[in-house]
């Protein structure tokens, strides 16, 4: 689902959240691994992407109890 969200989603989204995400890892960039700094980015691509479209997180933890 991740991989159709970033084919559907235009370019300069995609750019402008890249960058967001890097103004906001900015602070954290010292203290943490190329690996978990690319791991966080892309877990903020996918929620931001998520949200833009009103679909749901898809996660264990945030399922609705109903």
């Amino acid at each position: 689902m991740f991989a159709a969200l970033m084919t559907a989603a235009p370019e300069d989204e995609l750019v402008a959240l890249r960058e967001q995400a890097t103004r906001e890892l900015a602070p954290y960039r010292s203290k943490m691994k190329a690996v978990q700094i690319k791991q966080v980015q892309q877990q903020f691509l996918q929620k931001r992407l998520l949200e833009a479209r009103k679909l749901p997180r898809l996660s264990l933890f945030y399922m609705s109890h109903g």
